[in-house]
């Protein structure tokens, strides 16, 4: 008797689904993203590590960005590097400028080429002589009175530290030098007379603060840069809160902080930057003065290391050499395809490239912005491109105005 099945002998092959597929496929993607994730957290590697660090800071050390580590990295990390920032500021404690053995600052003047060089000895002396050969007209007032503005770095004037040289001004007794590292670019002055280095703060202090250029032109001020942190109340950016001492005359507008922010300024009849411990009983001493850290160079040493816990971001340092020389430093950030930031070791590098015998970072990130006679010469990375509304203003002013 025939059967009806066609095919005993057949074997049943087992075809997975494309849902099943693609479940799977989802599997390991997460599987490798979780693995991918657990190593970049919490593994040692040193390129890793550093990298992941300086996330870390440059988010916990803005105002309103910190949810960009707190929100996917664990908090124990996070903790662990901010303890690492405090054990940086306590080491800060004990250092304080010494400028014994260090008397008054000459005011040198220029009466010819010689002098001149005296004077600007950042110059590459070899090149500017050649270049003002080629451009003679420039010295038809002398050399008292040369000023040379190169904003597009035409000339190719260089410092003999290898930075081109962006103003000299020998009338209003300065020079102006573009810097630059790995990702980033800025400017720093270099002022020779210190006596015309002021603090003027806002005239709504504790409601409103002012923009750079609106201080630079009241003061009629040769440049202008930010000065204090400050306190966004509501997040409003007013900028009228100063965070830490803001002295002026001897007298306190501020919140004065503890030992672990740097007071810095200069003493009434005294051009020397002093940057010290804070103590209540030294205020009525100072010409002017504002607390914030970290210290950069303390007494000819570079104290810090590294990122000192607060990331890449737009900065700001002043400083000052043993011959007197005051420098104004700003450090564009936080714009890519331009300039991203530096570290606060970074600002250090550049001041000890000057020989700076004492420097301090102060307010940056979008507050940081510089103008010269009035003209915006950094990039601000704020929202209007001009900087923030700030409680007060590091000034230098003109050879002709008064202090």
């Amino acid at each position: 008797m025939e059967t009806n099945n066609k095919n005993e002998n057949a074997v049943y092959e087992w075809k997975p689904s494309k849902k099943l597929i693609g479940g799977m496929i989802a599997m390991a993607i997460v599987l490798c993203m979780a693995i991918t994730y657990i190593f970049l957290m919490y593994t040692d590697n040193k390129f890793i590590s550093k990298w992941r660090t300086i996330y870390i800071e440059t988010a916990m050390s803005t105002k309103t960005h910190q949810w960009l580590a707190e929100w996917f990295i664990p908090h124990g990390v996070i903790d662990e590097v901010m303890r690492n920032k405090r054990e940086e500021l306590e080491r800060q404690k004990d250092n304080n400028s010494d400028w014994d053995g260090t008397g008054d600052f000459e005011n040198e003047e220029i009466a010819g080429e010689r002098d001149f060089y005296n004077v600007y000895y950042e110059l590459d002396t070899d090149e500017f002589r050649t270049f003002l050969k080629r451009h003679s007209e420039l010295l038809k007032d002398g050399y008292e009175n040369l000023v040379i503005e190169d904003f597009d770095e035409q000339y190719g004037l260089m410092t003999a530290q290898g930075d081109p040289v962006i103003v000299v001004n020998a009338k209003e007794k300065v020079i102006i030098v573009g810097l630059s590292g790995s990702g980033y670019v800025g400017k720093m002055a270099i002022v020779k007379d210190p006596s015309k280095v002021t603090l003027a703060k806002s005239e709504m202090l504790g409601s409103y603060g002012q923009e750079v250029e609106t201080y630079a032109k009241k003061y009629d001020a040769l440049i202008a840069i930010n000065g204090s942190m400050f306190s966004d109340a509501g997040g409003h950016g007013s900028g009228g809160i100063v965070r830490g001492c803001l002295v002026i005359d001897g007298v306190d507008y501020g919140d004065p902080k503890g030992d672990d922010w740097k007071f810095f300024g200069m003493k009434k009849g005294d051009d020397h930057l002093n940057i010290v411990t804070y103590k209540p009983s030294i205020v009525e001493d100072y010409r002017w003065a504002i607390q914030c850290y970290p210290a950069l160079v303390i007494n000819g040493q570079s104290i810090v290391d590294g990122t000192f816990g607060m990331g890449i971001h737009p900065r700001a340092a002043i400083g000052q050499n043993e011959r007197g020389d005051f420098f104004l430093l700003v450090i564009d950030g936080r714009q890519v395809g331009y300039s991203l930031g530096c570290t606060v070791s970074d600002c250090a590098f550049h001041m000890a490239k000057y020989d700076a015998y004492q420097a301090v970072n102060i307010d940056g990130g979008s507050s940081a912005v510089m103008f010269y006679l009035g003209k915006q010469i950094t990039k601000s990375s704020s929202a209007t491109g001009r900087g923030r509304y700030i409680p007060d203003s590091i000034m230098v002013l003109r050879q002709n105005s008064g202090n």
